[in-house]
């Protein structure tokens, strides 16, 4: 009885004070729901860009986010259709058996995703995909993954099995004329090159990803850092041009940033005044013909 009462002389006070509190509660519920709205807008950009893959990220896209961003790039619509166009090309017995273990690879692979600390994950992916390829090497997808696999920052991590794999991806994709694939893995065979120090292979293997898909922000911008690196300014600006302009404005500042442009910086301080100057135009001439 003595807390019931406890309780209710509690409640008294409370309610004596909420009349002084409710305009501040009402406000401050105001501006919670107008904070809400932003951030409840701003993630759904942010999904809605993620799952564009690649191009929907632009400059906002960085290597390390690989293996989760190609989840949403493999649903495009051209690369899935070459998986359908692949399901009909595995039909015996023992091609069934090598699209069941890359299903099973792949499956693992998104458990790994999901639960990073879970190593088992990752290794069992690494089983099933190698099975795959054992009993059919011809499936783009298969060396794809096991690309991831070996690109992983993981004690399975090696380079120089990530870049043949990547290379396989694009060359079976070549061979089922799936352009968005090939383009794939030609980019990450590419990068992997870069991160070798073996900047021309880097420029040759990302020139030709260029040939197979020329909506990857991200290739116009790796090819611009490598001929920056190879001091080769007119195609390091060249390619830095495309990508802001056609693609994201923000890969300016990415650049600007970017150690590797260090080699051409005197160059491109010249080009970003340039493109500033020309966007101070642009606005001035907007702002003229709305009368301001």
């Amino acid at each position: 009885m003595q807390i019931h009462e406890s309780i209710v002389d509690q409640s008294r006070l409370m309610a004596r004070g909420f009349p002084g509190i409710a305009v501040g509660i009402g406000d401050l519920a105001q501006v919670v729901h107008d904070s809400s709205n932003q951030v409840v807008n701003s993630v759904e950009r942010a999904s809605h860009d993620i799952t564009k893959g690649i191009a929907g990220l632009c400059a906002s896209f960085d290597m390390g986010m690989a293996n989760i961003v190609t989840q949403f790039e493999l649903q495009r619509k051209e690369i899935n259709q070459g998986f359908l166009q692949l399901s009909s090309i595995l039909e015996n017995s023992r091609k069934v058996e090598a699209k069941e273990r890359y299903l099973d690879g792949k499956t693992e692979y998104e458990k790994y995703l999901k639960f990073p600390d879970e190593m088992q994950f990752l290794h069992d992916a690494l089983e099933y995909l190698q099975k795959s390829v054992e009993i059919y090497k011809g499936n783009p997808f298969s060396h794809f993954y096991l690309g991831h696999i070996y690109h992983e920052p993981t004690e399975l991590h090696n380079l120089e099995k990530a870049f043949e794999h990547y290379k396989l991806c694009a060359t079976y994709a070549k061979g089922i004329e799936n352009k968005g694939l090939t383009g794939l893995g030609y980019f990450y065979a590419g990068w992997i090159a870069y991160v070798q120090k073996d900047t021309k292979t880097a420029i040759e293997l990302s020139e030709t990803a260029l040939q197979f898909d020329d909506l990857n922000p991200e290739n116009y911008y790796n090819l611009a850092k490598f001929y920056a690196v190879e001091r080769n300014v007119e195609k390091s600006l060249g390619y830095l041009d495309v990508a802001i302009r056609q693609f994201d404005p923000n890969y300016s500042l990415k650049a600007s940033l970017d150690p590797d442009f260090k080699q051409i910086e005197p160059y491109l301080t010249k080009f970003f005044d340039a493109l500033r100057d020309e966007e101070a135009k642009n606005l001035e001439t907007r702002l003229r013909n709305f009368g301001v």
